[in-house]
């Protein structure tokens, strides 16, 4: 888990303090380089944005000149032997501002005149936004993988605390589930024992040798923690907008697997359900035959399943397409219609 420290407050005195520190003989150099280091980087950002004007190659060779200055500015920091180009923290934040505008400020004006130049051209921007995202991404992490700041009776509804440290890790991860779709994140995959173990079922839910034994250890470890995210975003009323889809890639047989108590794979006929924004609840599609081996009535491919998730999601599985190999291709390829019976 990501923590984030507690924010260091001083006072004007301390502040005043510190600053009088780069006036000790031992700063002396130090603040000299800094000062000198400080007034050619500033100078240098300006011709930057100066040489946009008129040549690409030159405001980058200004700005790649810039970013010497700018490794200066950090063998500075190292060489004062505290981690920080000043003692005071919120001069370090400040100054952090400062350089990180100056940087970029040339950069930013460059990604606007290439838009302007090439309108059509979207990769470079789609390229700096995902990094954008991602940065935004890390940013945001300590703060929302800080289970601390959940009261105790959300801790208990969970199992964030149980004694089995399998459920309480698999608890804390519904527990973060929610938190992600709280600060809107889009899309949210959870497991449940996902490591893959060969086929013994140990440390997942592939029970060809022992299934009963293997259940009997994932059930409880699946049971409450799964129950309480689901409780959770009812209550909260996050359920209007999240879809919540349970699901797998393979069913069970009905008969054991040869020399086992477990049972091997049923690629004909499998559970599946789905929870949530645009869903009719209390509704059963579909049926086995008598001994559960195959589908047999109101049959749902995968396509089907898809085109209907997509469909609750806003999106026609139809129409959307994405190009590859010379042919504009579909989600669902030529097949799937949305299963309309389970929609609201």
């Amino acid at each position: 888990m990501l923590m984030t420290p507690a924010p260091e407050t001083k006072s004007a005195r301390e502040w005043i303090a510190d600053l009088s520190k780069y006036r000790n003989p031992s700063n002396w150099r130090s603040s000299f380089e800094l000062a000198v280091t400080i007034i050619p980087f500033c100078a240098l950002w300006v011709g930057a944005c100066w040489a946009l004007q008129y040549s690409y190659i030159a405001a980058f060779l200004i700005s790649a000149l810039n970013g010497a200055f700018l490794l200066r500015l950090f063998i500075i920091q190292h060489d004062c032997g505290h981690g920080s180009m000043f003692h005071s923290p919120k001069l370090n934040r400040l100054t952090g501002v400062l350089l990180s505008t100056l940087t970029f400020t040339p950069y930013q004006c460059w990604r606007r005149q290439h838009a302007e130049q090439h309108p059509g051209n979207d990769e470079l921007r789609a390229r700096i936004a995902a990094y954008e995202l991602a940065a935004k991404m890390q940013l945001a992490a300590p703060e929302v993988s800080d289970l601390s700041r959940e009261p105790d009776h959300v801790h208990a509804l969970y199992g964030t605390k149980d004694a089995n440290p399998l459920k309480a890790a698999y608890a804390k991860n519904c527990l973060l589930t929610r938190r992600f779709l709280e600060k809107g994140v889009r899309y949210v995959s959870l497991y449940c024992a996902s490591r893959a173990s060969g086929v013994d079922g140990l440390l997942n839910w592939d029970a060809h040798r022992t299934l009963k034994a293997d259940y009997d250890r994932h059930c409880p470890v699946f049971d409450q923690p799964t129950a309480a995210l689901l409780a959770d975003l009812k209550q909260r009323g996050m359920l209007d907008d999240v879809l919540i889809i349970w699901c797998t890639e393979f069913g069970r047989m009905p008969t054991h697997q040869v020399g086992t108590t477990g049972r091997d794979h049923n690629p004909d006929a499998y559970t599946a359900w789905m929870m949530g924004a645009g869903v009719k609840g209390g509704v059963s599609y579909g049926a086995t035959d008598d001994f559960g081996r195959r589908s047999v009535t109101d049959v749902a491919t995968c396509y089907d399943f898809y085109a209907t998730v997509l469909h609750l999601l806003g999106l026609d599985h139809e129409k959307l397409t994405y190009y590859h190999n010379g042919v504009n291709r579909r989600f669902t390829d030529v097949h799937g219609h949305v299963i309309k019976p389970v929609l609201a």
